[in-house]
Formats: C-alpha cells, sequence, structure tokens
C-alpha cells in the first residue's frame, strides 16, 4: 500500500494554518469577553464620574460655605460697628441705640456687650412705651449672675428723680435736705411744685420718671420674688423703691444706704441689713408714703 506523500513545505502551511484558526479563535473569544464586558465598564466609569463629580461637589460646596459663613461674621462685625456707632444718650437717639443693641442679644460674639450698653442707655428713652419695651425685654434675658444691670437701671432713673428735685430745689431757694423729706410727694405729684400753665413739660417729665422707675421696681421684685433670685451682696444704695413688693427678699447683706420707700412697698423687717440703727429700720411690712434709709 502505498503512502501519501508528506513534505516539509505541506507541513508547515498546516502549522500556519492552524495558527491562524487558534488565533482567530481567541480572537474571537477576546471580543466577545471585551463586549460582555462592556456594559460593566460603562457602569464602573459612570459611578468613577458621579463619584469624582460628587466629591467636586462637595468640596466647592465646602468652600462656598466657608465663604458664606466668613461673609456672614464680616457683615455682623460691620453691623456692629455701625449699631454702636449710633449709640447716644441724647433722648432723641437714645431708643434707636437701645433697639439697635437688642438685634444683637442672641449673638454669640456681641450679646453680653449689647445687654450691658443697652442697660446704660435704657434710663434715658424719655418714651414711656420705648422704655418699658426694652426694658422688659432685657429682664426677659436677664439672669442672677447679670441681674447688676436691672439694679443699675433703677439706681440711674431714681437719680434722674432726685436731679429733677434738685433743679427745683436751686431754682426755688428751698433750703437743705428739701428733696430727703419731699421726694416721695415730689414724683407722684408734681403738679405742687410746678405750675400747670407755665411748667407743664416739667410736670410731664416727673411723671415719666415715676413710670420709668414703677417698670424698673417691679422688674427688681419680678427677679426676687418670682424668679427667686438672691439680691446677695448686691449695691442697692440710692435706689427709690416705688409701690415694690419685697415681701420674703432677704436684704440683709445688701447695701442700702440713702435707700428711699414711696408709696405702699411691702418688706420683712427682718431681713433688712442688721448694720441699720434702729431709728432706720422699717417697722412694718406695709411701709408709709416715705421712709429714708440714711447713710450713717
Amino acid at each position: 500500500m502505498a503512502h501519501a506523500d508528506t513534505s516539509p513545505l505541506v507541513s508547515a502551511q498546516k502549522v500556519d494554518i492552524d495558527h491562524v484558526n487558534v488565533a482567530a479563535t481567541g480572537k474571537s473569544s477576546t471580543a466577545q469577553t471585551l463586549n460582555a464586558l462592556t456594559p460593566l465598564l460603562t457602569v464602573l466609569i459612570t459611578a468613577i464620574g458621579l463619584v469624582f463629580t460628587f466629591c467636586y461637589q462637595l468640596v466647592q460646596n465646602r468652600t462656598q460655605l466657608e465663604q458664606n459663613r466668613a461673609a456672614a461674621l464680616q457683615k455682623v462685625d460691620t453691623d456692629w460697628r455701625a449699631a454702636v456707632a449710633s449709640i447716644s444718650v441724647n433722648e432723641g437717639a437714645a431708643a434707636t441705640g437701645v433697639f439697635e443693641m437688642q438685634s444683637f442679644f442672641d449673638d454669640a460674639k456681641y450679646g453680653d456687650q449689647g445687654r450691658t450698653i443697652a442697660a446704660l442707655v435704657i434710663p434715658v428713652v424719655p418714651n414711656r412705651s420705648e422704655f418699658d419695651v426694652a426694658f422688659f425685654k432685657l429682664l426677659t434675658d436677664t439672669n442672677e449672675q447679670n441681674q447688676v444691670r436691672i439694679i443699675a437701671i433703677a439706681k440711674s432713673v431714681s437719680d434722674q428723680i432726685r436731679e429733677l428735685c434738685h433743679d427745683y430745689a436751686v431754682e426755688n431757694k428751698k433750703g437743705n435736705g428739701f428733696c430727703d423729706r419731699t421726694i416721695g410727694d415730689f414724683m407722684i405729684n408734681p403738679q405742687n411744685y410746678f405750675s400747670e400753665e407755665k411748667e407743664s413739660d416739667q410736670i410731664k417729665k416727673v411723671l415719666i420718671e415715676t413710670w420709668k422707675l414703677d417698670s424698673a421696681d417691679h422688674g427688681l421684685s419680678t427677679l426676687w420674688r418670682e424668679r427667686k433670685f438672691k439680691p446677695g451682696t448686691a449695691e442697692l444704695s440710692g435706689i427709690i423703691f416705688y409701690n415694690t413688693d419685697l415681701q420674703g427678699v432677704d436684704l440683709r447683706q445688701a447695701s442700702m444706704d440713702d435707700v428711699v420707700f414711696v408709696g405702699t412697698c411691702k418688706v420683712d423687717p427682718p431681713l433688712i441689713p442688721k448694720d441699720l440703727p434702729h431709728s432706720q429700720r422699717l417697722p412694718t411690712e406695709v411701709l408709709p408714703t416715705k421712709v429714708h434709709l440714711k447713710k450713717k
């Protein structure tokens, strides 16, 4: 039986053909794999793009927030300087300055300063309604540690009433001690001292200050009796208490030189400072029209 002649050339061709077939098969498999992976790669690329975009936006937003915060803080600083510039102890501008300060009461940086400045200016506010709005707003924000602001307002208004009485005494050549003897009647019945026809403005002024004092003293009573704050060693000297209920309030450690009680005031005699001479101690809880605690 004859065998087919197989030459090296034929063998080489067969090997090349087989290699081509294998290569083609490999390429086909790779193409199929790539085709299968294409959707997944698309999703991955899209996800990576979204993550990058999200991170970029986060950075941008954070930067913007920081810029906005810095701008807001700068605006607060600018507004504060403008508000401070508006402060005046002139009666015509006092209320504006106080209300400007009130806008900062809740500010972490300037709130405490705003309350302190407001307490200094409130006594000068000439309008009764504006005074009450400003005063009782400050009273609402008062705690036991800063009650000195309310005390200071009561003292300032008391001083203003005394100044009005002093001016009257000087102008009308009244003797020494005139205001000590008549301050209660002067502040309640100024028409007994000024002409209603020619000095009505003075009468109005005294009555406005008396109104303000009544509000300030009511504020102290609220702090000490309703909120149970302790006066402690408070400096109360010079305050005129007008129709003030101080029952149950321990004043034994407080300084009370030249304190005056006008109208129907209520106190507990055992809770008055022990170092007051017996003649100066209050005899009853319901005081007479005026009791004056003089300096020793």
